[in-house]
């Protein structure tokens, strides 16, 4: 059956549970905390909403763009009365339509190397339908832009365009900031690398306005100090079984950590010749490995990038983590699937930890995976040259 048929299926019928979730839930505590942002920004202003807290406690944490966006999504709903969970959502139901299609057509021209059903079992993802559909957040906007930033670059040879819509990733998330290394190393020329950090900053800063001028350090140290939220996953999960307690000393070498491999991996991969979309899996599962603090809406970063490995593996991951992510939505819901009180954030019941354990490990299985991957990459490459 033609793979362009299939996909299409797939995104469509993907598509329809991600908005009947969206109608008919409320989704989770993370959109109730939206919705108190919101309050606060009508209420205070954009930047002194950076000082008041929210619904779960945490003052506003996001880029000064989402200031814009709340206000219009805020607006739309005065005007339509559409309910604000669904504005909310329906963006990441929009961005997962884009990034398959982006995905497609970088397969397409040769970009990246993956199996045709690759595509198809991304765009029926359950980690994608829970986290677009139910959860309520902007991670997968911002991976559509990352995405979208790599696919002008490879296809159009814009770098304009990819800075541009990779300082529109930034002002989803700062995440994407532990990406930029991997773009730099794949673009080929000083001047290009220039042009791409410049034209992402200015999106930035400008997308950021007036809010970044009126309160500049107040905003950078909310955004880029936020540590995310504690929970039973990993690293932290393995300290307290060895009777160690997490302090800040353990949280701060970890995030050291995470920079320094968001710089070496991509460099050690480029020089083996690996894809960029290869790279960004590798830095993103080595995040979520060592990440002291987490939220199950990460788990959209690491879904189309994973396509790069060999099918089995997605599909593997995809299933653990999707259980996982279900398992967890459910009991945090009481099994109504309406409202899941996340807040619950340390406790994930039995199933959800248990769960959260096999995620974690294949995780790490995953990294194994890809530093294999491009040392086999380097010994093709050396063939090559050899048989010439």
């Amino acid at each position: 059956m033609n793979t362009r048929r299939c996909v299409i299926a797939a995104i469509s019928f993907a598509t329809l549970v991600k908005l009947y979730l969206a109608l008919f839930t409320f989704g989770t505590n993370d959109v109730s905390t939206w919705q108190s942002f919101l309050v606060n920004i009508r209420n205070v202003g954009g930047a002194a909403a950076y000082h008041l807290p929210g619904l779960g406690g945490d003052p506003f944490v996001h880029p000064p763009f989402m200031v814009h966006v709340l206000v219009v999504l805020g607006w739309i709903a005065d005007k339509t009365g559409i309910g604000f969970p669904f504005l909310l959502r329906f963006p990441g139901i929009l961005a997962d339509i884009g990034s398959v299609f982006l995905t497609y057509r970088l397969r397409s021209v040769g970009a990246i190397k993956c199996h045709p059903f690759s595509l198809v079992a991304m765009a029926l993802c359950p980690i994608s339908i829970l986290i677009s559909g139910f959860h309520g957040n902007t991670d997968p906007v911002m991976i559509f832009f990352v995405i979208l930033s790599l696919y002008l670059i490879e296809t159009k040879h814009s770098t304009v365009g990819g800075g541009i819509f990779f300082g529109m990733a930034l002002n989803m998330k700062v995440v994407p900031l532990i990406l930029g290394p991997a773009f730099l190393f794949h673009l080929k020329s000083w001047r290009a690398r220039m042009i791409f950090v410049v034209w992402a900053m200015l999106v930035v800063t400008l997308s950021s306005m007036p809010y970044l001028m009126q309160d500049p350090v107040g905003i950078m140290n909310q955004t880029l100090g936020y540590k995310g939220s504690p929970a039973p996953w990993g690293l932290t999960t393995l300290l307290l079984v060895l009777g160690l307690s997490e302090n800040q000393i353990t949280g701060t070498v970890l995030r050291l950590l995470i920079v320094v491999l968001a710089f070496l991996i991509p460099m050690w991969m480029s020089r083996k010749g690996m894809d960029a979309y290869t790279q960004f899996g590798a830095v993103i599962f080595s995040f979520l490995f060592l990440a002291p603090g987490f939220g199950v809406q990460y788990l959209a970063w690491t879904v189309p990038f994973i396509l790069t490995l060999e099918l089995g593996w997605t599909i593997a991951y995809y299933l653990t983590a999707g259980t996982f992510i279900f398992v967890l939505f459910d009991y945090w819901s009481s099994g109504d699937w309406y409202f899941a009180n996340i807040h619950s954030q340390l406790n994930w019941g039995h199933l959800g930890t248990i769960s959260g354990y096999l995620c974690w490990a294949l995780i790490g299985e995953l990294l194994i995976r890809y530093s294999q991957v491009a040392r086999a990459q380097k010994l093709s490459v050396s063939s090559v040259c050899e048989s010439r």
